[in-house]
């Protein structure tokens, strides 16, 4: 009998003792189940490059995610768009501009890496940003640390609620 096969679709056992196959050879003593694909996320030299094609994408606002339809679906978030994340090395970057249901918009950027810390991630966040959204002084980010060991820097990108 498989135990586990490699690939999109994965083997588990089961068959006619589980109920699994009641028709058919018995031969066929497996079943199979379907696995999520993995991402292609897009490989840049340096977090510069990386910045330059990721901000141009979010920034346009037919990429603006909206909080809603995330939490409605969590899979049509950037989490799991290749098109909201770049790699640099083992540096893996997620950004996304959100708009709340009370039409509040913010950027969200986070940053992945075996060993980062916050004020490493911080670093990589003004090279990131460089002169296209540049830190200054007294700009205020929120900083989060998710159960999944993404640093994510949170600011507001509009000054209040959009109006249509």
């Amino acid at each position: 009998m498989v135990k586990w096969a490699r690939g999109i679709y994965g083997v588990r056992p089961g068959g006619i003792a589980s109920g699994d196959l009641r028709e058919g050879p018995r031969l066929a003593n497996v079943v199979a189940e379907r696995r999520p694909a993995m991402l292609s996320i897009h490989e840049h030299p340096t977090v510069q490059d990386a910045s330059s094609e990721l901000l141009s994408f979010i920034l346009d606002p037919v990429n603006w995610v909206a909080l809603e339809t995330v939490q409605d679906e969590p899979s049509s978030g950037p989490r799991h768009n290749a098109a909201y994340q770049s790699q640099v090395g083992k540096l893996r970057i997620c950004a996304a501009v959100e708009v709340t249901p009370s039409l509040d918009v913010f950027l969200r950027i986070g940053f992945s890496a075996p060993g980062l810390t916050p004020m490493r991630a911080a670093d990589h966040l003004e090279a990131f940003l460089g002169s296209r959204l540049p830190l200054v002084p007294n700009s205020e980010w929120q900083v989060a640390i998710d159960g999944r060991r993404w640093v994510h820097f949170i600011r507001r990108y509009a000054l209040g609620p959009l109006r249509c």
